[in-house]
């Protein structure tokens, strides 16, 4: 039985990432954007973790399903970005 595993970045999986928020961002939430509306996707080390963030992955059967990051602002204080989930992994409470 496959799970669900979240990991810190890793920079193989970074194609994965830029179609999975781009899909998600177009087909879902109906924005059109494309990578180089958001550069920051090809520069995730950089952009997220080497200013004092971070960014993880979910994965399911080793391809990302989701994705979050924290952006650090000043006076110790972060922010959320990129917090995405493949719409079949998005559960829902009734």
């Amino acid at each position: 039985m496959s799970k669900i595993e979240i990991i810190p970045f890793e920079e193989k999986y970074t194609q994965e990432i830029g179609e999975l928020n781009l899909s998600i961002q177009r087909d879902e939430f109906h924005i059109d954007l494309t990578v180089d509306d958001q550069p920051d996707l090809l520069k995730i080390k950089k952009e997220y973790i080497e200013s004092g963030g971070n960014f993880w992955i979910a994965l399911f059967d080793n391809h990302v399903i989701g994705t979050i990051a924290l952006v650090k602002l000043k006076n110790q204080k972060g922010a959320i970005k990129k917090c995405l989930c493949q719409k079949t992994f998005v559960v829902r409470s009734k």
